[in-house]
Parts: C-alpha cells; structure tokens; sequence
C-alpha cells in the first residue's frame, strides 16, 4: 500500500478515534488530589492529551514544521508519564528541575540586572535571598536522591532508552534549524538544480513515522493511567492496539536520519 495512503486511510482516522476516546474516557478518571503520585501522573496525562490534539490539528492542515518540536515535547511528556507511574515519589525529581531552572533564572537576573526582561524579577525579591533559598531547596531533595534530572535521565526512568536514542534524536534533529533540517524543508531538488520552496510537501515515510509515534504513545498513555486508577476503559485501549498492530504490518520504517 502507498505510505500516503496508509496515513490517509489508516493512521490519521486511526489516532483521531483514540484521541477522541482518550477525551470522552478522561471523565472517568477518579483520584486523589491530596495524593501527589495520581495528581501529578493525571496532569501529566493531561498534557499528553492535549500535545496529541495540537499534533492532529497540524496533520490536518498539513502544516508540518512544527510537528517535530510538538512531538519532542509530547515524548518527554510520555517519558515523565512513565517514570510518575512507575515511581510513587517521582513528582519530587520533577520539583527538583523546576528549582533548578527557576534558580538559573534568578542567577542570570543577578548578573544581568539591565536586562530589560528581568527588571521586574530585579525590583520584586531579594536576589541573594531567592538564591539561598532555591539552592537550600535543592540540596534538600537531593539528599534525598531527587535531584533535578536531564532529559536522558528522564527517558531512563521512563524505561524508553531506545526511543531516547532513535525517536527522540530524530525529532530534535528536524526540530532545529540545523542544516539537514533546513533542506528536508525547504530545498526542492531538479535535475541538478534546486530551489528554495515554502509549505513543501512532506515526506510521507515521514508522516508514517511521526503517526505513528502518537498513535502508539497515546494508546499506551491512556491505557496505563487508566489501569493506574482502576477504570474500566484498559480494554478499549487494548483493542485499538490490536488495530493499530494490524495497519503495522502495511509499512516499514526506520528512524535513521
């Protein structure tokens, strides 16, 4: 079967079906909110929900450039999605990276006090206090082996080594402006001439790859945030995998460069 028509036919219906059930089923979702580990994994699902909506909106119009830096996002949301539901304390790490960067920001005001963009955190708090207390603060959860966490770490803890090495590298490559990103998307080949092009069409290995990355994360996502807290939907997601695994067997794709 023709790539195009797989992903006209097969996978773009296929991951509007889940995300729409995905929606409809998070009216299910029942938790705790004083307990940290359902709050935090829920909001994180959240996220992932919501990443896969603006992912499908793109595809629709076919307006793909922007479609890898979603991914990239949506895939170290799935990386912390994985690690909070497997790791109770996990939020904990995830406090950690915020007062890490929330210090790198107070740091960067102290030593940049005319930049105009922080002249408002200048003017309201005591620099060296702020940064006394952030750094109290992080010490504190690393002593306790929260620590802040680099994107690698987070897809370790999240058990998506693989995808961190191929996937992930992939979509940071097409995300940036670096030379082969820039000539996937705007050079156009004739002959032995060329052309500099704006909106070109997408590669369709391309489409099939990124589909199906969402397909597979958001069917996983939301089967385990709904085992996680004991609804009765795990099935639904079970059967779209089925689906899913048959219109597999249509392509093949690989995530070199």
């Amino acid at each position: 079967m023709d790539l195009r028509e797989v992903v006209q036919t097969k996978l773009l219906p296929l991951i509007q079906r889940v995300a729409t059930d995905s929606l409809h089923d998070a009216e299910l979702l029942r938790f705790d909110k004083n307990d940290p580990h359902q709050l935090y994994a829920v909001c994180i699902y959240g996220s992932i929900v919501e990443i896969a909506y603006g992912c499908i909106a793109l595809l629709e119009k076919k307006q793909v450039t922007a479609l890898p830096i979603l991914l990239r996002s949506f895939l170290e949301a799935y990386a912390d999605f994985r690690a909070s539901v497997e790791d109770s304390k996990y939020y904990m790490n995830l406090y950690a990276s915020f007062l890490k960067e929330k210090l790198r920001l107070v740091r960067n005001a102290d030593k940049n006090q005319q930049n105009p963009y922080l002249a408002g955190l200048v003017h309201s708090l005591d620099i060296n206090n702020e940064k006394e207390k952030l750094q109290t603060e992080m010490d504190r959860c690393r002593k306790e082996n929260r620590g802040p966490l680099e994107n690698r770490d987070r897809f370790d803890k999240g058990k998506l080594e693989y995808e961190f090495q191929s996937m992930y590298w992939l979509l940071c490559l097409h995300g940036h402006n670096n030379l082969s990103a820039l000539e996937d998307r705007h050079i156009e080949k004739q002959g032995d001439d060329y052309n500099v092009v704006l909106f070109k069409e997408e590669d369709p290995e391309d489409l099939v790859r990124y589909l199906d990355t969402l397909i597979a994360t958001l069917i996983d996502s939301t089967e385990r945030i709904h085992k996680l807290l004991g609804t009765t939907k795990t099935l639904r997601y079970q059967q779209h995998r089925v689906i899913f695994d048959a219109i597999r067997t249509t392509y093949a794709i690989s995530n070199d460069a």
